[in-house]
């Protein structure tokens, strides 16, 4: 029998809807690579004991996403500046058995904007909706370039809030109902939440 290879996973909850696995599959074969990048679904109850496992596994590292990379930062014993920035992990690896943990969210959201939105970094005033780990990402980008007003919108306010906290003056925090008012100077508009 054939060895299987590296073997890699995004974990989330729910996690069904990913298409990471199709991405991954699909460069893997792609290069002659043997491995498998794999979905697991983590109840948030279960994700310390599945990140403590990972280095006595059979897993080289994977991804995190929704709901889980603030754990996944609590988890990794060492972290990358972005993921120090931001709190959140949502690339896990193992290195000479230690759990690493980084974040590359922030660059992929600046990216992305640099390539399809030319000068959104000329703004000043920008709504984030959500306060999760993926907020913790866009705001630590806005703030790198340059926001001096970033509005976090949650369901939540002490969400919000301890995002203020981490990331100071600029970030102020608002309940969902002070949307409508808050968009009439807003240069940029960003969702984070699972919900479209």
């Amino acid at each position: 029998m054939a060895e299987p290879g590296i073997r890699a996973f995004v974990c989330g909850h729910p996690i069904a809807h990913s298409r990471s696995p199709l991405i991954h599959g699909h460069w893997l074969e792609r290069h002659g690579i043997s491995g498998s990048y794999e979905r697991i679904d983590v109840a948030p109850a279960d994700i310390a004991a599945f990140f403590a496992a990972l280095p006595n596994g059979v897993y080289a590292g994977g991804n995190v996403t929704i709901p889980h990379k603030e754990a996944a930062f609590a988890a990794a014993g060492w972290h990358d500046a972005a993921a120090a920035a931001t709190g959140a992990v949502n690339t896990l690896w193992l290195a000479d058995g230690r759990l690493c943990g980084g974040n590359t969210d922030a660059a992929g959201f600046a990216g992305n904007l640099d390539d399809f939105a030319p000068g959104w970094r000329n703004g000043r005033v920008a709504i984030v909706i959500g306060a999760g780990g993926a907020a913790r990402a866009v705001i630590y980008a806005l703030a790198e370039a340059g926001y001096a007003d970033i509005r976090v919108v949650n369901r939540t306010l002490g969400r919000g809030e301890e995002l203020g906290k981490r990331f100071g003056a600029a970030v102020a925090a608002y309940g969902s109902a002070a949307l409508d008012d808050l968009l009439f100077d807003a240069d940029l508009l960003v969702n984070t939440t699972s919900i479209g």
